[in-house]
């Protein structure tokens, strides 16, 4: 078995995302995170967005460096279209292209729906929902105008079960799979995944 693990720790590790850009949205933490770093140890650069964990940003931004990846912090709340939307501007005038879009912030203010307030309801498609939408379509013209992109959205699987207490991340995470399933139609002919 130790003969396996050395002979496999001399494999140069594959770095097929070499060249190529990716903004993370919610990448001070968590799953965003963990993304962030493989998309850098496969090669890519990354923009990591963040709303207000600085902190975690930059713990982020460092792993990446250390793993030999350039990698810059954009702070912005995506759930805003102008901060969205000025992020992903920030990104392209930074690097000149954006690759992959990983659309992963999302909050949630669990509760039932019978004692929901508005704003709890707000806030969560407001992040979740608005904010994949509005990071996606400022990324869209760069993406067209290189003929390639990769857009990755994270849904849940309560956006397709539902889960007691989640109405507002349930309806976000729903919608989210839906837009993603027209993306995938209507960018194709542009070389372009989601």
């Amino acid at each position: 078995m130790q003969t396996a693990v050395f002979i496999e720790s001399m494999i140069p590790m594959a770095k097929p995302l070499t060249g190529k850009t990716a903004l993370v949205t919610g990448a001070a933490r968590g799953i965003g995170r963990a993304i962030a770093l493989e998309l850098a140890d496969r090669g890519a650069t990354v923009a990591i967005n963040f709303r207000s964990n600085m902190i975690g940003a930059e713990v982020t931004r460092e792993e990446i460096l250390q793993r030999g990846a350039e990698c810059q912090l954009f702070q912005g709340d995506i759930s805003d279209k102008l901060e969205a939307r000025r992020t992903v501007n920030d990104v392209f005038e930074t690097y000149e292209r954006i690759d992959i879009l990983v659309n992963n912030a999302g909050i949630t203010r669990d509760k039932s729906a019978r004692k929901m307030s508005d704003d709890e309801w707000t806030e969560v498609l407001d992040t979740n929902l608005n904010g994949t939408y509005y990071c996606t379509s400022a990324v869209l013209p760069f993406m067209i105008e290189q003929n390639f992109g990769r857009i990755v959205n994270i849904a849940s699987f309560s956006g397709q079960a539902g889960n007691f207490g989640q109405a507002n991340y349930a309806a976000s995470k729903g919608g989210i799979i839906a837009f993603t399933k027209v993306l995938a139609l209507e960018l194709a002919r542009y070389n372009i995944t989601a």
